[in-house]
């Protein structure tokens, strides 16, 4: 399938980086309400994306997590963008 954005997503272009077609096709295309984080933190880069949660590791592998329903992405994803604000809060103090 090539998206409207130009991007080819399908089961032979996911293999080695993402972890879905959907996974990439969400990536890809930016189709998150809100993200956070980056790829140098512990939490990695992550985003929200209605019921689901996606993630950038520092070695580029994306990974989607389907937790149901949007409150429990939510949950999810304020857990992690917690975890981020407290990390920058260190790292800031260190320097």
């Amino acid at each position: 399938m090539i998206t409207t954005q130009g991007f080819e997503v399908g089961r032979h272009t996911y293999c080695t980086k993402y972890s879905s077609p959907l996974c990439q096709y969400i990536y890809e295309c930016q189709a998150y309400d809100e993200d956070s984080g980056e790829v140098e933190s512990p939490t990695g880069w992550f985003a929200i994306a209605g019921r689901r949660t996606i993630y950038e590791d520092n070695c580029g592998f994306v990974n989607l997590v389907d937790h149901g329903s949007a409150e429990a992405a939510r949950e999810a994803f304020d857990a992690l963008d917690a975890e981020y604000a407290l990390w920058i809060f260190l790292d800031d103090d260190e320097v």
